[in-house]
């Protein structure tokens, strides 16, 4: 660079004035090439457990609403039977505080998930446009990172509520079913948002599906009335969540449960709930209830509520398949032939 012709001449430099060959130029890649499934797949679960965990005050709000929403839980309904046994007088309560408690866990679920996918697409549509890794890679490693924290506040939730309202349902079970509700909703989150073309519009359609499986999915207090409901219906209400979940909810709490009646005893007198006397026969008027007629098993909803969670992540799958990134491949231009344009220049 000391020599004089260099600095008033830069095209001596060697890098200014060589160009590649065609054949250099007919190897150069457009687009990287893809990482191994494996390595992508460990740096992705890495760096989604670091997001996760370096988000202190996301995590501290979180769990200061999780422990804020069960105490007005506790609140609302306080200790039912003071914690006693249960009674007919208070079955109604209990039904309508885990119909609640479902609800605010799934739609919490569904919409943090959709929150983050929205935040994460422009980065994730970059990053796979350079073949760094592909959807099922990326799907299953912000999968294990992410819906274990969201399960786990379902369960702190759920374990909460159980302390503070007097409910009977095993923690275990109760746990079981918050901890799956929480993930199978924010599956069903990721499939939205994997769908939608748009983050906006993922955030607009979210909310009106959870709605409707809300609508779908609370137990009518008036009683069973699927032999008048149509098939769209009986199908919307096999695709809510949170139906199976408040299902699994109530068979924990009430089956071959009986119903004490201490004396001065009142029960419902209107209603589908009125003159019930055990936890099966409240089953039995609510329509949680097998073709033949006998309570359903606590793993009849927790199956279908898994099966549902496959699905979601499924259809996230297949979106994420179909949105992939496409690109024309180019050929490198043919050399022309000398004397080509001379030859034509004569003529």
């Amino acid at each position: 660079l000391r020599n004089p012709k260099v600095l008033r001449n830069p095209k001596v430099l060697p890098h200014a004035s060589s160009s590649p060959s065609p054949d250099a130029t007919s190897r150069l890649q457009l687009v990287k090439r893809p990482r191994s499934a494996a390595r992508a797949f460990r740096l992705l679960f890495r760096r989604s457990l670091l997001q996760t965990a370096r988000d202190h005050l996301t995590n501290l709000l979180r769990l200061a609403s999780t422990a804020g929403l069960a105490a007005v839980f506790g609140a609302q309904f306080g200790v039912l039977d003071g914690g006693g046994p249960s009674t007919a007088t208070s079955v109604a309560s209990r039904v309508a505080l885990m119909s609640y408690g479902v609800i605010s866990m799934g739609m919490l679920a569904t919409m943090r998930a959709l929150d983050r996918f929205a935040k994460e697409r422009p980065i994730v549509g970059r990053e796979r446009a350079e073949r760094k890794y592909g959807g099922l890679t990326y799907l299953s490693a912000k999968a294990m990172a992410e819906l274990p924290s969201d399960a786990a506040f379902a369960v702190l939730f759920g374990a909460m509520v159980r302390s503070k309202c007097g409910l009977h349902a095993p923690l275990h079970q109760l746990a079981a079913v918050n901890a799956l509700l929480a993930s199978t909703s924010a599956a069903l989150g990721l499939a939205i948002g994997a769908a939608a073309p748009r983050a906006e519009h993922a955030l607009a359609v979210g909310a009106p599906i959870m709605v409707i499986h809300m609508l779908v999915g609370v137990i009518d207090p008036a009683g069973a009335s699927s032999e008048k409901d149509s098939q769209t219906m009986r199908l919307l209400r096999r695709l809510s969540p949170v139906r199976h979940a408040i299902e699994a909810c109530c068979l924990s709490e009430l089956r071959d449960r009986p119903l004490a009646r201490p004396k001065g005893f009142v029960g419902p007198q209107l209603g589908a709930l009125a003159g019930v006397t055990s936890g099966n026969d409240v089953l039995s008027r609510l329509g949680i209830v097998r073709a033949d007629g006998s309570p359903k098993s606590f793993r009849d909803p927790m199956r279908m509520l898994g099966a549902l969670g496959v699905g979601h992540m499924a259809v996230c799958a297949a979106a994420l398949v179909v949105s992939a990134p496409r690109f024309a491949r180019t050929e490198p231009a043919e050399p022309e032939e000398e004397g080509g344009h001379e030859g034509d220049g004569e003529g």
